[in-house]
């Protein structure tokens, strides 16, 4: 990556508290899940856990956006 990008440096320049920062959303979205639902369970989009169903999904979507930019980020500097 350092041959191919431009002003890279080791160990990138993300800190503790961009990662605190950036990341705080989608704990939060598990915090209240938790909360709201108590327990862990299968999605089921039907009675009382709609939003705890949703607050999952928003979880997960989250740090799934985050991991495809953190991928496409360092894969798409090999496609110069």
């Amino acid at each position: 990556k350092d041959k191919l990008e431009e002003g890279a440096t080791e160990g990138g320049e993300r800190g503790a508290y961009q990662v605190f920062a950036c990341s705080l959303i989608g704990v939060i979205c598990a915090c209240i899940r938790r909360i709201v639902v108590g327990s862990d369970g299968p999605l089921s989009f039907l009675g009382s856990s709609i939003l705890g169903d949703q607050l999952t999904l928003a979880y997960t979507a989250f740090f799934a956006c985050c991991a495809g930019d953190t991928w496409a980020s360092e894969l798409g500097v090999l496609s110069k």
